[in-house]
């Protein structure tokens, strides 16, 4: 999904403002990245592997959720 992201990007904005908003958006995905995995493993020292797959569940459900609302069903 990134990569397709990144070429679409590519594709679709003006030459002049491509590289600055590429880099904004790789420093942010990357950054969102670094921090998940600290908390993670923070997560993962404090309970183990239940609440790291609690949490996960919760986190890969709540866009279906949100569209699910969104989508009025």
């Amino acid at each position: 999904m990134f990569v397709g992201g990144s070429a679409q990007l590519s594709r679709d904005l003006a030459p002049e403002t491509r590289s600055r908003v590429q880099g904004t958006i790789d420093a942010v995905i990357w950054s969102a990245s670094a921090l998940a995995g600290l908390g993670s493993g923070a997560l993962f020292a404090g309970g183990g592997y239940g609440p790291v797959a609690v949490v996960g569940g919760v986190l890969a459900v709540l866009p279906l959720a949100f569209s699910a609302a969104r989508d009025g069903r």
